[in-house]
Order: structure tokens, then C-alpha cells, then sequence
């Protein structure tokens, strides 16, 4: 991903969409939190930190990757 890059706008879109599917078959989800803990790439985690926020979720990334490379 370093490489090759990602944009936080496809992110947006995939959490938008998960999150209103999950909503419209009658889940109520609490948390956010990422598989594989991707949110050591630039501007990830402050990304999620304010989509959690925004949807009313309980984001905590003190389990964060200190040690991944950040380039």
C-alpha cells in the first residue's frame, strides 16, 4: 500500500456501506475497529478516529502498530 498508494475516499465509501448494510438487517454496532490493524498507514487511524465519532462509535486505537514501518 506504501507502494501502490490507497485513497481514504474508497475507505470512506467501503465503512459507509458495510455500516448501513449491517445497520439495515437490524444490527446496532458500538465499536469500529479494523482487521489486520491497517491503521498505521498515513491518516488512517485519524480517518476512522473521526468516521467512529461522526457515526456515534466507540473508536480506540491504542492497540495501534507502533513498530510497522511508516515509511
Amino acid at each position: 500500500l506504501h507502494e501502490r498508494g490507497f485513497s481514504l475516499d474508497e475507505l470512506a465509501a467501503e465503512l459507509h456501506a458495510q455500516l448501513a448494510r449491517l445497520r439495515a438487517v437490524g444490527f446496532r454496532p458500538v465499536y469500529l475497529d479494523t482487521h489486520m490493524g491497517f491503521e498505521w498507514l498515513a491518516g488512517v487511524a485519524d480517518f476512522m478516529r473521526d468516521f467512529a465519532a461522526r457515526e456515534g462509535l466507540v473508536w480506540d486505537d491504542r492497540a495501534r502498530h507502533p513498530t510497522l514501518p511508516t515509511r
